[in-house]
């Protein structure tokens, strides 16, 4: 399953000149990740202790940090010379007390890859609206969504059409299939013709809080594994009961 949409951002401000930026959103169902349920749509900052965000640099290195808790709604992750923060704040942009996600970093980056699930809350990428259901179905409790997109006219002009943003890994309640509306990872990949070095970006991104499913020993692996052990006594007394036939028979 993969869905392609298109967003169009055009912008001016008084010290500059905003060209027309695009980004260009995937949405691909990669691994479901099954959940007992959502918690809480729109997730503030110290919510999301946990999460795993990884940065591909442009010279092809790698580095991954762990989201800290700040306190007082903000949370980061900080790596070698580079940062992801939400201060004081909701990710959920309709919220009045919406932060948007800042990145900085000194080194010019590829891609930004953050692991929702490793934190407990996953990201709601698409815009749903209760008044309608059945056109815009939406996970029990997840609330509208808001998919990624730059949170300022200057984040936006340093950006072309070949910016991607992609939601994968989709997230389904246990026993049901996935809404498509609930995503465990979101890869940001920027486009670099406007960086040689230094670069630093915000965007909107909501996010809601949920109770992972638990993964218990699944009971066929049991039954697996005593069906195993018996298939090997059986072999061993076959074994032997053959030992005894050869002996007779060279005697």
């Amino acid at each position: 399953m993969k869905n392609h949409i298109m967003f169009i951002f055009l912008g001016a401000a008084l010290l500059y000149t905003s060209t027309a930026a695009a980004v260009s959103i995937t949405y691909e169902e990669g691994t479901i990740w099954y959940i007992d349920s959502v918690v809480c749509a729109g997730t503030y900052g110290d919510d999301m202790e946990g999460m795993e965000v990884s940065v591909t640099f442009s010279d092809g290195t790698m580095e991954t940090a762990v989201w800290q808790s700040l306190g007082s709604g903000s949370g980061g992750a900080f790596g070698n010379n580079w940062s992801l923060q939400v201060e004081n704040g909701s990710t959920y942009p309709n919220s009045s007390h919406f932060s948007p996600w800042a990145f900085e970093s000194d080194t010019a980056i590829t891609s930004l890859t953050l692991d929702a699930g490793s934190g407990d809350f996953v990201f709601d990428g698409t815009r749903t609206y209760a008044s309608n259901p059945i056109l815009y179905p939406s996970t029990p409790n997840s609330g509208s969504g808001w998919p990624f997109e730059f949170a300022d006219l200057l984040s936006e002009s340093l950006f072309d059409s070949s910016t991607l943003a992609t939601y994968s890994n989709a997230v389904a309640l246990v026993g049901t299939a996935p809404v498509d509306d609930l995503y465990r990872t979101l890869t940001i990949e920027p486009n670099l013709s406007s960086w040689t070095g230094p670069m630093s970006f915000t965007f909107s991104a909501d996010t809601d809080t949920v109770n992972p499913a638990p993964v218990p020993e699944p009971a066929s692996m049991i039954l697996m594994g005593t069906g195993l052990a018996g298939l090997t006594a059986l072999r061993r007394r076959s074994k032997k009961k053959t030992g005894r036939k050869t002996e007779l028979l060279d005697i």
